[in-house]
């Protein structure tokens, strides 16, 4: 598969996370309930954490491959000696070096979530389960607030203190807080969250809907805890401010700075107003984006065009061969040409002088169905135990031919390639 469909299918996901953050500030200006923005930022969620999957599945449906096998010489068989001659690489594949950093940036995320959740649990290990007004509640010493935890359903963990620390109304409110999360599954949505993040390590605002995720599902629970309990913005604010400064650090656990203290101050203060209609055509904006996103990277969308490629091998201004090969848009198509070959297996084994040509070809997204064509091609000359390998890449025009010419040590390489759609 080509590198340059991954980069683009990142750069459309990163596209969709900015968008999310637009989306988020009309929503903020419109002044909707954190409910519908949590909506919002769970739908990019999703999208961003399913999407490289759906991405892998299309490639796979899109990327078929056509194999011709001939059993048959080379044309005009040059002698063995020449078979020797180097076939260096015609380009730096850069593409190919991004996607594989980009691969060791989401694999360093996804194991500083994993470590960090083992971290969590392991802290938590110890924990002793008891009842608390009611709820079913583990005490541990080693925490200093109230959280809850664990996957698939979370628990709510108190510290062991708690009754000497905080009052009856006090641990009421705590426990209604933590229950909320529990209800709303907050925990599961926090690692989506983080791997989301992981996904667009590279964009800085990926960063920003994490935080903004976090924030936003403490001021819904905010507001319904001071609904089911009755408190007032003093009495609970008060609460905040004992909880905040003594919360655990750990990038599982929900992290609230000063500045997220404040905002939800202000939250509690604020009147909010539902407005669904704008909540769904936000979010189908954004199922339209993502869904389009991931079909126009995938190439699923594109017209398969079918391609007439002739591909004349020349070596020292001699013809080794003229492979023809009848190929499918986006698709690979392969090529064998030996004068020994055995199948087994459905594997094929090819001995002395050969030829293995695969290429892809597509057409360039700007120029249209009449514009030029591009094909990557992967070529491998095998003479005996020595095997010669490069990956040219060249853009044509139709009915034009093109050359490619390397020299390597006294000797001349070309390669004249014709192509045509049908």
């Amino acid at each position: 598969m080509n590198c340059y469909s991954y980069l683009i299918f990142l750069l459309s996901l990163a596209g969709l996370s900015f968008i999310t953050v637009l989306v988020l500030h009309i929503l903020d200006l419109a002044n909707v309930a954190s409910k519908q923005k949590i909506t919002v930022l769970k739908i990019n969620f999703v999208m961003i954490g399913i999407s490289p999957f759906i991405f892998y599945f299309l490639k796979l449906f899109s990327w078929s491959r056509l194999e011709i096998t001939l059993h048959s010489q080379f044309i005009n068989q040059l002698p063995a000696h020449l078979m020797h001659i180097p076939f260096p690489e015609s380009q730096v594949y850069w593409s190919f070096y991004i996607v594989n950093a980009y691969g060791l940036g989401v694999f360093a995320m996804l194991l500083r979530i994993l470590l960090s959740y083992l971290s969590a649990k392991r802290q938590l290990s110890d924990s002793i389960p008891t009842i608390i007004q009611g709820q079913s509640v583990f005490i541990n010493e080693h925490i200093k607030s109230p959280l809850s935890f664990g996957l698939p359903t979370a628990k709510i963990y108190f510290p062991s203190d708690f009754e000497a620390r905080w009052t009856q109304r006090e641990i009421q409110m705590s426990l209604s807080h933590e229950k909320n999360h529990v209800r709303q599954n907050d925990s599961l949505w926090k690692v989506v969250s983080l791997f989301a993040q992981a996904v667009l390590f590279f964009m800085p605002w990926s960063y920003y809907l994490h935080r903004r995720f976090e924030l936003e599902i403490e001021i819904l629970c905010d507001e319904k805890t001071c609904a089911e309990t009755t408190a007032g913005i003093k009495e609970y604010g008060n609460l905040l401010l004992a909880m905040t400064y003594v919360q655990p650090q750990n990038l599982i656990f929900t992290n609230i700075t000063d500045s997220t203290l404040k905002r939800r101050f202000l939250a509690m203060k604020s009147k909010t107003i539902k407005r669904p209609l704008l909540t769904s055509i936000c979010g189908g904006i954004l199922l339209l984006a993502g869904s389009a996103a991931i079909a126009m990277a995938s190439g699923i969308t594109e017209k398969k065009t079918v391609f007439d490629i002739v591909s004349k091998i020349y070596m020292d201004g001699e013809l080794v061969s003229s492979p023809h090969i009848i190929a499918h848009s986006n698709q690979q198509a392969s090529i064998f040409i030996s004068d020994r070959m055995t199948t087994k297996d459905k594997q094929i084994s090819m001995s002395g002088n050969s030829l293995k040509l695969q290429l892809i070809a597509r057409n360039i997204a700007m120029s249209g169905e009449n514009g030029d064509i591009k094909i990557n091609y992967d070529i491998q000359i095998q003479n005996g135990k020595d095997k010669i390998r490069s990956k040219p890449e060249i853009i044509v025009t139709p009915n034009q031919e093109a050359t490619i010419r390397i020299s390597d040590a006294g000797h001349a390489y070309e390669m004249h390639v014709l192509a045509k759609r049908q």
